[in-house]
């Protein structure tokens, strides 16, 4: 029985207008099996109602009909297309919001979803839904979280373990779990009664590398997910977690979700009954353009596709192409492809179901085994592991191929695909490419011969021949064969990254060695990211072979010959230098590893040992008792977000995931494509004309419509003729059409013409430093006591100069806004209402009036949650959502914009940099006597919405935690060609503490002092005053710092990291703990109403933006004790301008709506106060029945139940609101402590942090669950800042290079300490607080720079084997982020030091 489902009407209006028919019938037979899969529909007998079969693969007839099950339900979609992505028709047609899209390449696992195909070996794998087109899954099953069966265990665990904050990330995690889940279950053949199989603890912390997390610092989802861990002693009873059910039962839909979705999402109604539920559902899409999809079931129509007339792509599992290509090929930057090579293929042929693609075998006679060039590196890196007895090569070459992308795009991405990515683009850096030129692989191919007519014959060839084999000829790869190594061999493989996991090598190696005894009988060495492609050093061979690995001579030579014949190409990503020096660290490595057993010196063995995988489980603690105040529960007591579980499984609702209008339009931004230049010219014609595109709007559009194209007194909503662009990426216009795809397809095709900038592009701080380009003269000052003076008394004065970059907020919910037009209120014309993922919608609401040239009071701003935010959603989410109102009123539809990844990169700014050149002086015992010197902040082309930082904002915090007398800084604020930067997570404070503790570290290192001391000899005391006048009247850095101490056990790690340096030469560790002090303003001005309903809930409407932070859980908290009801009978909406009148921001947002929400609730005791007292409850009457019953009372009464308040200034103290502070501009000072333990790799400059335990002075937290959560996510961002977050801008066009999860690296689930605690200062209530708590949001993220310290003192263990002729040469000073290129450097390695024997 089949149920026609037609797609919403705003895919009809577009997609039957395509003009091209597409040929080929769909066949209603079974085709036979030699030639393709037929897919049987049962009805509900189980009797075979209908088959469908995969078409007959000839003429290039195109498949006319994708047949899949989705959740268990059997899907055919007619005339599909072939561009449409599975994300889009899981979101956009079937309205299943519960998978998101954030990154759209494969590199955040928030799309996460099962697949279960024969390639899969039957079994449900994660896979990115962003990559995979909806025609690849033909044949196959797919499963949203929508429809995992088992989802509830895996979703409550990561909600009670407060595993969600923002939530847009966690139905990803929760679908990777599954995929784990079910991988174990097959492995282990299903669960055993009594058994307890599952997977291992190690398992559950590697499943993660494919899934970002901003919020939550990873600690709390691992938590989460290692209670179904086989031994996991947090998992009461594993067959309650994971029940005996099979791969398929596990994965059956689950009743809880066959809930009917909103009219116009295109989503099926809930099944009235089992017929109904198996009924296939046809979706009739209608897609008429010329682009074809054909199925190939050989190699030979594979072939004839590919050389045919059409340009034709392969495909299986379209990660290198959707999410790799683009940032060779330059469309990451919005530019289309150019070259016939990379132009958009008119036949996509699916090679998934060609067996001699897919086959993976092992031959014993020929000692080789075979992979498929269609098969899956994760079936590759399985078949290696299986296989590994038969070579001494396979097993290494798995373990590498795990460090390979992740799981998600090992899933499915290919073998030939990752080669033909390597060979069309020489910077791509292929490990897949270095481990098979090193395991002299053979390939066997089908080529193309210029003019002569295409062959079927294969053709052998090695790596090095296919890779620099630079023919334009259409080549197929049928498969690879890789030779198993003699026993005596030895397989080694090297890597360094941007990241631990899910990050392409900057530089890697493959050594495959045989040896007789310990001479080398044969080598082949490979390395890839040297000079393009991956290069053999046949020299460097020769050079090994016939010598002893254990003489050092052998090394010698083989080193010679290796600098000789390696030349480092300039133009590939990572420094030169850097890259030169891995050329002698992987050969080292390598000798060291070579060494016979025993022999090695025990002080190298830890150079090589592993290779790989060193990290252990990881784990931590909180400790959240401090922060409790039993008494006043539910205030204080530890409950979960109350949207947690909602998130978890998917049903919490974004912006993007509200139902789409019938005529809705999306809308794509046209960049700037360089910076500096005259905008000539812009012609959209082309554009316009691609299919489902509407209009196009720009500055000549705003001019005609008479809309104001000015927001700021610097910064325009589009850049006109004949203006210069501020920076590469500022918006030109913004295109219309009818889906987000197209949208942004055809923004790539409007041409955009700039002439060039005629001086240097100012990209960096020393850019504009060197310049002089300020945005004012005239700096800003900060003095205090007689700094020169102080400077001539003191023992020792350093001088040094030291900054910290950029950081991208890393939202995971892009930027986003959703607006319509909608009937005045009263009758009186057409108002707009704005749905948007901002901070601010008071902000916003003022700009789009201003810009429409409307009363405000027509324009209506709402946001309900975001996925993220950290500040980059407060005056940066404007653009978007003026854009979309502009969009809405000059088309009068609805128009809904998500910027894609690389557009919010390119557009948007980031964390302000900063510089400071200072002197210091201090006495011989370490007391800090002053500080002078010049502050620089790159506030980048334009200020931040008027409201750009002070010329010097970090006077705020430069001070950390330190009394300091005498100081005389200037501070300027700069300007450059790249896009205006604005707050971030603890701004202001985060580079004024790494400044400061710079700068300090300098002091301890002159005068031969540990940092540690010095800092402790500086610490604040109770009635100190800071440099800005603030009297610190509760002052609580000591206790932070003793406890902190105590707690990580910071002496015993101390004696044994000074055991363990002394022990070990090529590896070294350091401990430090560091301070910090944040001060908090009073979070007046937040608008909270509170309304009692009859049946004694409460609706809350708070001002505060629900970003993560657990801001509606607090208030909720407040609400309900104050008011004497269930926790659970206080719900809390989302917020508008109507009654919003600040933005969120600055950690105290939650704590101003809780002082808001219990105002307006103490007018509602007052006015309830008289019908407590008319009866006494009966005993057996719960709280909440008695509350029912009061509210019930006082409505029959006529008592008004609701109530309106917002906190304001006050001097004296009311219950649970303090008084506005008289010791200085901040309201109260917040405390805190870190201890950080690091591992440095020396030869690489590689970084593990092993231990991070973080105090925080925590007040009586309002939630100690949510604020122990933030303290991780927000210390662990820290790290992200300073190690691994790094922005590169091009100095020819100003591009930032970085703009995207391909080269920028935030932390990953394997990036975190080893070990990680969090502990409240126990028992200090905070008397200038709301109800004597204090924010966390914020402080925790400044203790991260704790690891550059800690570094500092690793690269300085280091040094001591080295020796300088400059006699500062031990003084080490680095700058933010701490990358492995600067920790290497700054070891000074003298490669002479390589030795095989110790010194």
């Amino acid at each position: 029985r089949l149920r026609r489902e037609p797609i919403p009407p705003r895919y009809s209006l577009l997609l039957n207008a395509r003009k091209m028919v597409m040929g080929g019938p769909l066949q209603k037979s079974s085709p036979s099996l030699a030639r393709g899969t037929q897919w049987i529909f049962k009805d509900l007998n189980g009797e075979a109602s209908m088959t469908v079969g995969i078409p007959m693969i000839n003429s290039f007839k195109a498949l006319q009909c994708v047949c899949f099950t989705l959740n268990g339900k059997p899907h055919l979609v007619e005339n599909p297309d072939p561009d449409m992505l599975l994300v889009d028709f899981i979101r956009y047609i079937k309205g299943l919001t519960g998978t998101k899209k954030s990154c759209g390449e494969g590199g955040c696992g928030a799309c996460t979803v099962l697949i279960e195909s024969a390639s899969t070996g039957g079994v449900a794998v994660p896979v990115n839904a962003c990559l995979r087109p909806l025609c690849s899954v033909h044949g196959q099953k797919v499963i949203t979280i929508e429809g995992v069966q088992d989802n509830a265990r895996v979703a409550a665990s990561l909600a009670s373990h407060n595993g969600s904050q923002c939530g847009f990330c966690s139905p990803g995690m929760v679908m990777s779990m599954q995929g784990l889940l079910a991988q174990t279950k097959a492995d282990q053949g299903g669960l055993q009664a009594g058994g307890g199989a599952g997977p291992s603890p190690q398992q559950v912390e590697r499943q993660f590398e494919g899934n970002l997390c901003r919020c939550t610092g990873y600690r709390a989802i691992l938590d989460a997910m290692q209670t179904f861990a086989v031994d996991s002693k947090n998992c009461p009873d594993v067959e309650d977690l994971v029940s005996q059910m099979s791969t398929e039962e596990l994965l059956q839909p689950r009743a809880a979700t066959n809930r009917p979705l909103a009219a116009g999402c295109g989503a099926m109604a809930s099944a009235k009954n089992d017929a109904d539920a198996q009924a296939p559902v046809v979706v009739c899409m209608g897609y008429r353009g010329r682009k074809q999809w054909v199925v190939a079931t050989s190699a030979v129509e594979a072939w004839s596709c590919l050389s045919g007339p059409k340009r034709a792509r392969l495909v299986a599992g379209n990660t290198a192409h959707q999410g790799v290509a683009k940032y060779y090929n330059g469309e990451a930057w919005g530019v289309a492809a150019t070259s016939e090579r990379d132009a958009e293929a008119e036949v996509l042929v699916d090679v998934q179901h060609v067996p001699e693609m897919t086959a993976i075998s092992f031959s014993s006679k020929d000692q080789c085994l075979s992979v498929g060039g269609a098969a899956s590196l994760s079936a590759m890196q399985q078949a290696l592991q299986l296989h590994s007895r038969e070579s001494p090569s396979f097993q290494p070459m798995a373990d590498h191929l795990e460090k390979v992308a992740n799981h998600q795009v090992r899933s499915v991405g290919t073998v030939a695909g990752n080669l033909m990515l390597a060979r069309r683009y020489p910077g791509f850096v292929s490990a897949l490419a270095t481990l098979l030129a090193a395991a002299d692989a053979t390939l066997h191919v089908v080529q193309a011969q210029g003019e002569l007519p295409p062959s079927n014959e294969l053709v052998e060839m090695g790596v090095q021949q296919f890779l620099e084999n630079s023919s334009s000829c259409p080549m197929l790869m049928v498969k690879v064969s890789i030779p198993a190594m003699p026993q005596n061999g030895r397989f080694l493989s090297w890597k360094v990254a941007r990241r631990s996991q899910n990050a392409h090598a900057i530089v890697n190696a493959a050594f495959a060695l045989t040896l007789h005894g310990n001479v080398v009988t044969s080598a082949r060495v490979v390395y890839g990211g040297i000079r393009g492609r991956a290069a053999l050093a046949p020299n460097t061979q020769a050079a090994l072979t016939g010598r002893d690995v254990t003489q050092q001579e052998t090394l010698d030579v083989a080193m010679a010959a290796l600098r000789a014949e390696l030349v480092v190409d300039p133009s590939m990503p990572g420094e030169a230098r850097y890259r030169e020096s891995m050329l002698a660290s992987f050969l080292y490595k390598t000798m060291l590893a070579l060494q016979p057993p025993k022999s090695l010196c025990a002080s190298l063995v830890s150079a090589i040992q592993p290779p790989l995988h060193s990290r252990q489980v990881s784990k931590g603690a909180l400790s959240l008792k401090g922060a409790e105040d039993p008494g006043e529960f539910p205030i204080s007591e530890p409950v979960g977000k109350l949207s947690a579980l909602a998130q978890c499984e998917g049903q919490a609702r974004y912006t993007d995931d509200i139902p789409l209008e019938p005529s809705q339009l999306h809308g794509a931004f046209v960049l700037a494509p360089k910076a500096g230049g005259v905008l000539k010219g812009v012609d959209a014609s082309f554009a316009t004309s691609c299919r489902g595109v509407v209009m196009f709007i720009d500055a000549h559009t705003m001019v005609q419509s008479n809309l104001a194209n000015q927001v700021s007194s610097d910064e325009a909503l589009f850049l006109a003729v004949g203006e210069v662009s501020q920076h590469e990426g500022q918006r030109v216009g913004l295109v219309l059409a009818e889906s987000q795809a197209e949208a942004d397809l055809a923004a790539r095709h409007v041409k955009v013409e700039m002439g060039d900038c005629n001086r240097p592009l100012i990209l960096t701080l020393d850019d504009a430093i060197a310049a002089r380009s300020f945005y004012s003269d005239e700096p800003g000052k900060l003095e205090v006591g007689d700094a020169e003076s102080a400077l001539a008394s003191a023992d020792v004065v350093v001088n040094g100069s030291v900054q910290c970059g950029h950081q991208y907020h890393f939202y995971m919910e892009t930027q986003t806004a959703d607006a319509k037009l909608v009937d005045g209120r009263g009758g009186a014309g057409v108002n707009l209402e704005i749905t948007s993922a901002t901070q601010n919608p008071k902000m916003m609401q003022q700009l789009i009036s201003k810009t429409l040239n409307k009363p405000m009071a027509t324009v209506e701003v709402k946001m309900e949650r975001a996925g993220g935010g950290y500040g980059g959603k407060a005056n940066r989410s404007w653009s978007v959502g003026v854009a979309a109102a502009v969009g809405a009123h000059v088309s009068r539809r609805a128009v809904r914009i998500v910027l894609d990844l690389n557009t919010n990169m390119r557009m948007l700014g980031s964390r302000r940099p900063h510089r400071m050149d200072y002197k210091v002086g201090a006495s011989k015992d370490g007391k800090i006597l002053a500080v002078t010197g010049t502050v620089y902040m790159l506030q980048g082309a334009h200020a931040d919405l008027d409201s750009g930082a002070t010329p010097l904002d970090v006077a705020v915090g430069i001070d950390n935690a330190y009394m300091i007398p005498h100081w005389r800084l200037e501070g300027f604020t700069c300007k450059s060609d790249t896009p205006g930067n604005t707050f971030c997570r603890g701004p202001s404070f985060t580079p004024g503490v790494f400044l400061i503790e710079s700068a300090l570290d300098h002091v301890a290192q002159a005068l031969g002092l540990s940092p540690d001391v010095v800092r402790q000899r500086n610490l604040y005391s109770v009635d100190d005053v800071t440099p800005l006048g603030q009297q610190l009247h509760f002052c609580h850095a000591k206790e932070c710092w003793d406890r902190v101490q105590a707690s990580a056990g910071y002496a015993e790690r101390a004696l044994a990291v000074r055991e363990f340096n002394a022990a070990n030469r090529w590896v070294k560790r350091a401990v430090v703990c560091l301070p910090q002090k944040y001060g908090m303003a009073r979070a007046t001005g937040y608008t909270v109403r509170v309304g009692v309903q009859d049946d004694g809930s409460v609706l809350v409407q708070q001002s505060g933006c629900e970003i993560g932070q657990g801001l509606n859980v607090k208030v909720a908290q407040v609400v309900a004790r104050t008011l004497g009801c269930a926790l659970e009978a206080v719900h809390v909406d989302g917020v508008s301008s109507k009654w919003s009148r600040v933005g969120t921001g600055g950690s105290t947002t939650s704590e101003g709506n809780c002082a808001s929400a219990l105002l307006a609730c103490q007018k509602l005791i007052q006015r309830m106060a008289p019908f407590r007292t008319q009866e006494t409850p009966k005993g057996d009457t719960t709280p909440q029945e008695a509350w029912v019953a009061l509210v019930a009372k006082c409505a029959a009464s006529g008592v008004d139940l609701q109530a309106q308040a917002a906190l304001s200034d006050q001097p004296k103290a009311t219950d649970g609101i303090p008084p506005t502070s008289p010791y200085g501009d901040f309201q109260y000072l917040s405390y805190g402590a870190a201890c950080v333990q690091v591992q440095l790799d020396v030869l690489t400059g590689t970084l593990e942090v092993m231990h991070a335990t973080i105090v925080h002075d925590g007040g009586v937290s309002l939630n100690p669950l949510i604020d122990a959560g933030q303290a991780q996510g927000g210390f662990v961002m820290g790290l992200g800042y300073h190690t691994s977050e790094e922005h590169k801008f091009d100095p020819a066009t100003g591009r930032l290079l970085t703009n995207g999860t391909w080269e920028y690296k935030p932390p990953s689930s394997t990036d975190i300490p080893e070990e990680m605690n969090v502990e409240f200062l126990d028992k200090v209530p905070n008397p200038l607080g709301v109800l004597h708590s204090k924010a966390v949001g914020e402080p925790p993220l400044l203790l991260g720079c704790a690891v550059v310290f800690a570094a500092r003192a690793a690269v300085q263990a280091a040094r001591i084997h080295e020796t300088h002729d400059d006699p500062d040469g031990d003084t080490v000073l680095l700058n933010s982020p701490i990358t492995a290129e600067q920790l290497h450097a700054q070891c000074t390695i003298n490669q002479k030091s390589y030795l095989l024997k110790s010194t």
